[in-house]
């Protein structure tokens, strides 16, 4: 991808103007865009969000200790951390820090290519965040974003699209086909949110322009259900709030249900109060306690806490970081023996570190002498702008001279075990390392009940899309594991996906 000289600031980027009446929409994953995490900065950033929380009072909030982690994540081009930190100098709580800094940090974002970047910057124009208010920048920042695959961006204008007629209702437009197509992009990618506009377009048969040709029928009904259980799963609070209202019905008003459950209806009224508290919520293993008729509801002693433990994604722990490590972090070259270091892939010939992060020297075509002293440099951490340390034992000052030095960046990355593990985003539940790599399931049919994490191997194009805790599954022995195409509305061949099981029922 190609982008503007770094002299044009992005917010002046020339972008195509906002189009609601677009013919074709190809669904694109933000995590083919985004650098790669690095898994220390992963750790900070999930800590600072805990400290965070809405359940923690504001007064309560180590707001200093929020700032000091989101800033060690962002250093590190954690984008998630680069936005936080944004949204955290705009509402003031880092003393020196405002809309310029904030403005500043979503603009190296762009410079990135990260597609929530030039969302939160079509955001800013909407709202005259640092630039001046402009509604149609705020659309052409919110469709490049779109078309990068951000799917908070998807979300607000598949929204938009949505609408029964043109202007019906201020700032709608009625483009059916593109609004599924980007609403369902959006909820691939765990854009909870997608579902409840979804369940609408779902329910009845609506044309390309927003009118409505048909009456909903038990297939459109269910369909309208399965979407809005799935967003459930996802977080969506308006979902569940749907959800239990509609298994409240009666013969007053319709409802997508076939029946009404009252304790079905009771259990979606807990978890929208819980998601309305903690909105980052997601219930991958709902279908345990929760599942969709006509599957029998499981029982449940009617606690808050013991639903939900039976319901969030669950992960392995990191390893305890060994004691007394003071004067090993004085070493630049040390790095947490919880973690190993790959590279990258990013390289640079400057002269000083153009980001925080661990550097190795290399030089591309040298002796193989060079290369085997280069080879017993351990790699340094260096920090933004720091000069790299460019002599080195073994390696004279003239080889270095006539050679075309590089710097190669390498990323912290947990060690697995030789096992799956994934990572946790907050609101999952530790469980002891016990998988092997023999214990995953290829067969279609679930040979076993219990919590599945499903599996695409390192270096697959999906596999930040997939290999995620919310993306598991409680499943039943007998059952067919869902089929991405139709159960996650991800286009990857089922036989790409492998399944590992993560908590087996017996142990529950």
């Amino acid at each position: 991808m190609s982008y503007p000289e770094q002299s044009v600031l992005p917010r002046n980027y020339s972008l195509p103007l906002f189009e609601p009446h677009a013919k074709h929409f190809v669904c694109k994953h933000e995590s083919s865009f985004v650098p790669p995490i690095d898994a220390e900065a992963e750790n900070w950033f999930q800590e600072a969000v805990k400290l965070e929380k809405l359940d923690i009072y504001y007064e309560d909030r180590d707001y200093k200790r929020i700032i000091e982690l989101t800033r060690k994540a962002a250093a590190r081009r954690h984008w998630k951390a680069m936005l936080n930190l944004a949204s955290l100098y705009l509402q003031g709580l880092a003393p020196g820090y405002g809309p310029n800094e904030a403005l500043a940090l979503v603009e190296e974002g762009i410079r990135l290519g990260i597609p929530a970047a030039y969302d939160r910057m079509g955001t800013y124009f909407q709202n005259g965040v640092g630039v001046t208010a402009s509604s149609t920048r705020a659309y052409a920042f919110w469709q490049k974003a779109a078309s990068m695959g951000s799917a908070n961006a998807l979300g607000y204008l598949g929204e938009k699209l949505s609408a029964g007629t043109d202007g019906g209702v201020p700032g709608y437009w009625a483009n059916i086909p593109i609004a599924t197509k980007m609403l369902e992009c959006a909820l691939g990618q765990g854009f909870g949110d997608a579902a409840d506009t979804l369940q609408f377009l779902y329910e009845r048969p609506i044309s390309a322009d927003g009118v409505t040709v048909g009456l909903a029928t038990s297939a459109t009904k269910a369909r309208a259900l399965g979407v809005l259980h799935l967003g459930v799963k996802l977080g969506c609070r308006d979902c569940a709030s749907a959800l239990a209202i509609a298994f409240q019905w009666d013969d007053s008003r319709p409802s997508i249900a076939t029946h009404p459950d009252g304790a079905r209806s009771q259990r979606y009224f807990v978890l929208s109060h819980v998601l309305g508290s903690d909105p980052d919520l997601k219930f991958p293993n709902l279908d345990k306690i929760l599942p969709l008729p006509p599957a029998e509801l499981p029982p449940w002693d009617g606690e808050r806490d013991s639903l939900l433990r039976e319901i969030i994604g669950v992960v392995f722990p990191l390893s305890p970081e060994p004691p007394n490590l003071g004067t090993l972090r004085l070493d630049r070259t040390y790095v947490d023996p919880r973690f190993l270091l790959v590279r990258s892939g990013d390289m640079s010939d400057q002269v000083n570190a153009p980001y925080e992060g661990y550097w190795s020297p290399v030089i591309a075509e040298s002796t193989e002498e060079v290369a085997l002293e280069l080879s017993k440099v351990l790699p340094r951490l260096y920090l933004t702008g720091e000069k790299f340390v460019a002599s080195f034992p073994g390696v004279s000052e003239d080889v270095l001279r006539r050679s075309k030095l590089k710097w190669a960046h390498l990323l912290t990355k947990e060690r697995d075990f030789g096992t799956i593990s994934p990572l946790s985003s907050g609101g999952t539940r530790n469980i002891a390392r016990t998988l092997s790599q023999a214990d995953f399931g290829p067969d279609p049919i679930c040979p076993g009940t219990g919590i599945w994490q499903p599996w695409l191997r390192e270096g697959h194009k999906m596999e930040a899309v997939v290999n995620q805790p919310w993306r598991q599954s409680w499943i039943k022995k007998g059952q067919a594991f869902p089929i991405p195409v139709n159960d996650w509305l991800l286009d990857i061949p089922a036989e790409e996906v492998r399944w590992y099981l993560m908590e087996p029922h017996e142990n529950i």
